[in-house]
């Protein structure tokens, strides 16, 4: 049986301070957040690897990126990255379950083509666990460590994403 390479990831931040965002609305964002993201379309799971050349890449436009999420990735990585095969769109309903039982971190963030109300929440990330094996959800955790070097994406494998480090 083959793994389903698409479905929907969640993206896990935890970052000291506070981390201003200009769209949906201005707002300064707190950690922890979870962010839940789809992974349909053509290139599945390769999504989240485009999330993370974005921050390497760290854009320095004027103007905020065009995709909500990007304002974070422009200044930090997640720090672990859930990924939840599936064969029919389930980004909404797992908005939908972390939306019952944590804070919205900032409304109308990610959801602007649904009518989640977010889709960015303040979540610690072993409740996060918790709740996807509490609903049987499948999962693939992936960890990454932030620490010097550059990162360098490998797109052999659509299911998971490795990360190698390069540099000192």
């Amino acid at each position: 049986m083959a793994v389903q390479q698409k479905g929907a990831y969640l993206l896990y931040f935890e970052f000291p301070g506070e981390l201003w965002i200009q769209r949906p609305r201005e707002q300064w964002l707190r950690s922890p957040l979870v962010y839940v993201g789809s992974a349909m379309g053509s290139q599945g799971f390769q999504r989240v690897a485009r999330h993370l050349r974005f921050h390497q890449k760290k854009p320095r436009s004027p103007r905020p990126p065009h995709w909500h999420i990007d304002q974070i990735l422009g200044a930090t990585l997640p720090s672990r990255i859930y990924l939840i095969p599936s064969d029919h769109p389930i980004e909404c309903s797992l908005a939908e379950l972390l939306q019952g039982r944590f804070e919205i971190a900032a409304l109308g963030f990610g959801s602007s083509d649904c009518s989640c109300k977010s889709h960015l929440f303040h979540a610690p990330w072993f409740d996060i666990e918790k709740i996807l094996q509490e609903h049987s959800i499948p999962f693939v955790r992936l960890c990454i460590a932030e620490d010097s070097g550059d990162l360098q994406i490998s797109e052999d494998d659509p299911l998971s994403i490795k990360i190698e480090r390069s540099g000192p």
